[in-house]
């Protein structure tokens, strides 16, 4: 398990209840008193309408289409798994029991290997899926955090899409275009 502080420290947002940041790492096999479900039900919401947002503001020309694949790729469990990871968190999902945490941790480490698996992740569970469920539930909570304000939810976000924008952008090549035309203007023409 990560130490207490790095893990409030990951998400580049201070928790004033530390409460919510708990309950946003805590999947249901876990058999808490809480579980990550209703803030991730919360920042799936959240996290489009920033995510919307910020594509609308940065590319205000840009066609319905390419929209549509932007939102499309970016809210993919590999993409928002992805960006869970690039924060480190991903150890600090709570579970149950060691015989959940091992296969967990295994798995996980080969997937951060880049290697691509139609496998469903370990007892029918699907990897990708918890950790993108882990990173909209940590988005709900920063939400809710802070008094349901979206600023901390796109701060995190500008936070951590810059790096990431090569990685995702390979799966949306028209984002990545675009990526690369507003960073790089020389490398387009």
């Amino acid at each position: 398990m990560l130490k207490r502080q790095k893990v409030q420290e990951a998400p580049g947002y201070q928790f004033k209840d530390i409460q919510l940041l708990l309950e946003a790492m805590t999947h249901k096999s876990a058999k808490m008193e809480t579980s990550y479900d209703r803030l991730e039900f919360l920042g799936d919401a959240v996290l489009e309408i920033a995510l919307t947002e910020c594509y609308y503001s940065k590319f205000p020309d840009a066609p319905l289409e390419d929209f549509k694949n932007f939102k499309c790729r970016l809210l993919s469990n590999n993409a928002l798994g992805s960006l869970y990871t690039s924060l480190g968190l991903e150890y600090a999902i709570i579970v149950s029991g060691l015989q959940f945490k091992l296969p967990l941790k295994k798995e996980i480490a080969r997937a951060n290997r880049f290697k691509p698996s139609k496998q469903t992740g370990w007892r029918g569970l699907n990897l990708e899926k918890i950790l993108r469920d882990a990173f909209e539930a940590l988005i709900g909570a920063v939400f809710v955090d802070g008094e349901f304000a979206i600023d901390p939810v796109q701060e995190i976000l500008r936070q951590i899409l810059v790096p990431s924008t090569d990685r995702i952008g390979m799966e949306c090549p028209t984002f990545a275009a675009r990526s690369l035309a507003a960073t790089h203007p020389a490398a387009t023409t």
